[in-house]
């Protein structure tokens, strides 16, 4: 394996001891760096030209992608946060992208220009085989709780569980003595959300009182996102389903969206359907919607179970 296809497989950015670990002698590196063919970020870290603008801007910095910013680069969800969070030692200086704000610890993350946020943490040592550039998955899990609020933590959380990219034995013992914000949060999580969006609705309807099934198959086409619960604890022909922009715009994903919702309908479901924007703009609104039609489905449902009673008392 070259140089460059190394570097590759560490996501574009690796250490000096990574690539030697691998192979590459230092000679190797600095002839690359005096091609033009990589180029050498910070003392002993080696970038591809095409590597990560905000893995690059991390490291040049002196630490990782850590928290919302970590989040994105693993695929989960990461908020609404867009800057740039970055972790960095306790005992760093001399940082050399961002100025240097006063340590504010895990609990109270500071901005250091208006776009980058530096965190001063106690970093776990690197493994050879581990990027360098990002916190690790259960490391940006702990950020997410500590840093974010408990909504956006939640589902960060949901999405790992869904995803599988760590189970909840897992995420329990790497939590561990955390504090009780830490167990407040894993008490409200459960996989079945494929999205932040997802989990956020789950959450604001937990919140009303309405129970929901995620990831329930009723149509060929795939699982819906939800199907509502009476007060009862029954299902209801209600289904929910959530998009975001850059899938359902498609226009193979918006036919078969159409034909998810028709095959729906033809077996009697009624389905309601929401955008990510309309999420974000107004959840409170979205759930209100969702709250009022599960009660006129369930009153429906009583309705009708009251009425088969009666007829069978007359029978």
């Amino acid at each position: 394996m070259d140089l460059l296809q190394t570097l590759a497989a560490f996501g574009g950015i690796a250490t000096r001891r990574q690539l030697l670990a691998n192979g590459h002698s230092g000679g190797d590196l600095t002839t690359a760096v005096q091609r033009g063919a990589v180029r050498r970020v910070r003392q002993g870290h080696y970038t591809r030209l095409d590597a990560a603008t905000d893995a690059v801007a991390a490291v040049r910095l002196g630490g990782r992608l850590a928290g919302p910013s970590a989040a994105s680069v693993h695929g989960l969800w990461a908020g609404y946060d867009r800057r740039l969070h970055v972790s960095v030692a306790r005992n760093a200086s001399r940082l050399r992208v961002a100025r240097r704000v006063a340590p504010g610890g895990e609990d109270a993350p500071r901005s250091a220009d208006g776009s980058v946020v530096v965190h001063w943490t106690d970093t776990e040592p690197l493994a050879l085989a581990e990027p360098c550039w990002r916190s690790s998955v259960v490391v940006c899990l702990r950020q997410m709780v500590a840093w974010c609020d408990e909504v956006t933590a939640v589902a960060c959380v949901d999405t790992a569980l869904q995803a599988r990219l760590v189970g909840l034995d897992e995420l329990t013992a790497g939590l561990e003595g955390h504090g009780p914000r830490v167990r407040a949060v894993l008490q409200r999580c459960r996989p079945g959300s494929d999205s932040g969006v997802q989990s956020m609705v789950r959450q604001a309807l937990a919140a009303r009182g309405v129970d929901v099934e995620q990831q329930v198959w009723v149509t060929s086409v795939g699982p819906s996102d939800m199907r509502l619960r009476g007060r009862r604890g029954q299902a209801l022909r209600v289904l929910v389903e959530l998009d975001g922009f850059a899938f359902h715009s498609r226009r193979d994903a918006f036919d078969r969206d159409r034909t998810k919702d028709a095959e729906a309908a033809s077996a009697g479901y009624t389905t309601l359907r929401f955008s990510a924007d309309q999420v974000e703009r107004d959840l409170g609104g979205v759930v209100d919607t969702i709250t009022r039609v599960r009660d006129a489905h369930d009153e429906g449902t009583q309705a009708s179970l009251f009425l088969d009673r009666a007829q069978f008392r007359t029978i």
